[in-house]
């Protein structure tokens, strides 16, 4: 037998289709009748729960604070950029729009029983806009810089690079410290690997 899930739904037609896709699909479909009766073990180790109005956002919401480890599946009436966001951050696994293909709750409820949240492309596109493009990093290190870690590399001891660049031995240790500061890293060896990730050498 399947896992038990918990089913919570604004209407009967919406809870007979729900609970009927989960059976077909291989679970235990549970009717609850409101969250604040659902009990774990008993009616199922997630929720499928139909979010159409801000009450029972704040319901899913207080309900996910209250049991952090149970997967929660929203149904909404769309599944956009700005409903899966609002659904997210209010504490659910994963989202599935009214509309989608039934197939897609059974591998959005699969996804976060497992740990993961599936989303829509067009949803994972619009959030990878959001994140700025890792930055240029030769807008961290100057021409200079460069060539000193191309140094470095081959083996060149400090006192080498601080002779090459005019800089006294002890300057040299303290102008290297700034860099791998501002790099990110803490040594020598760090900024090496640095340098070759980011295809500076």
């Amino acid at each position: 037998m399947g896992q038990r899930v918990g089913v919570v739904a604004t209407t009967p037609t919406i809870m007979r289709g729900v609970l009927s896709v989960l059976e077909e699909a291989g679970f235990q479909p549970v009717e609850v009748d409101g969250l604040g009766n659902w009990t774990p073990i008993k009616d199922g180790t997630a929720i499928v729960i139909t979010v159409r109005d801000d009450s029972s956002r704040e319901a899913m919401g207080t309900f996910c604070d209250d049991h952090p480890s149970v997967p929660v599946i929203a149904i909404a009436p769309a599944n956009d950029v700005g409903t899966f966001g609002e659904l997210v951050r209010a504490g659910a696994s994963g989202v599935v729009g009214e509309d989608d293909p039934t197939d897609h709750l059974v591998q959005v409820l699969t996804s976060a029983l497992e740990g993961w949240t599936a989303v829509p492309v067009a949803v994972a596109r619009a959030l990878a806009a959001r994140v700025p493009p890792p930055a240029d990093p030769t807008a961290w290190v100057g021409d200079g810089e460069i060539s000193w870690l191309r140094a470095l590399t081959d083996g060149a001891t400090v006192s080498a690079i601080a002779a090459d660049s005019g800089y006294s031995e002890r300057e040299m240790f303290r102008v290297l410290q700034r860099l791998y500061q501002r790099i990110g890293v803490g040594n020598r060896t760090e900024a090496i690997v640095w340098a070759t990730r980011n295809g500076l050498l």
